[in-house]
């Protein structure tokens, strides 16, 4: 005789904008959105720099984020650079497609709140359920306790590509100086 134990239940609710118990959630995800407007930003650079001829800098502009991270990838591994560098850039472009996937999760779903409790508070988790699965009946709900282990992990992804691509084109550091200024 097996013992299953009772799932706790999951109250989820839709909250409104700006409201006292959503703010901790407002600043979360829109560091999130921020923080990838910044790789966006830093993915146009390394094309820019990579790329051996503008008509391929023009297409990237075009790609979808998730095909010009692959891109750069190839770009980099083309690159005469030491083969440490590569891997470092490699490397955390790989982390940033990774996360990449949660981003657009939240990005373009609904998000829901809940609480594990029916007792009043703010919500201690997000839901997002992926809406294109869900018409396809695969839909899982994403649930996050915080987002803020993946945004530790983009700020230092964030810090060593922009400190890279400033290494790779030294025209570019007046921009780096003015980035750094601003935040």
């Amino acid at each position: 005789m097996s013992s299953k134990r009772k799932a706790s239940p999951i109250h989820l609710f839709a909250m409104e904008v700006g409201s006292g118990n959503m703010k901790p959630w407002e600043t979360v995800v829109g560091e999130l959105i921020m923080t990838f407007g910044v790789l966006e930003f830093l993915s146009h650079l390394y094309v820019q720099h990579l790329a051996r001829d503008s008509a391929m800098t023009w297409l990237a502009i075009d790609m979808p984020f998730s095909k010009r991270l692959d891109l750069i990838i190839g770009l980099v591994d083309r690159e005469d650079l030491p083969k440490s560098a590569k891997e470092r850039m490699r490397n955390s472009w790989r982390k940033v497609k990774q996360h990449n996937a949660i981003r657009n999760t939240i990005a373009h779903n609904p998000l829901m709140w809940g609480r594990s409790s029916k007792q009043g508070g703010p919500p201690n988790f997000i839901a997002v359920p992926n809406v294109k699965k869900a018409s396809r009946k695969e839909s899982k709900i994403m649930v996050r306790k915080e987002l803020s282990i993946d945004m530790k992990t983009l700020k230092t992804v964030v810090k060593e590509l922009r400190g890279t691509v400033v290494a790779l084109n030294e025209d570019l550091k007046g921009l780096q100086e003015s980035v750094n200024a601003g935040g």
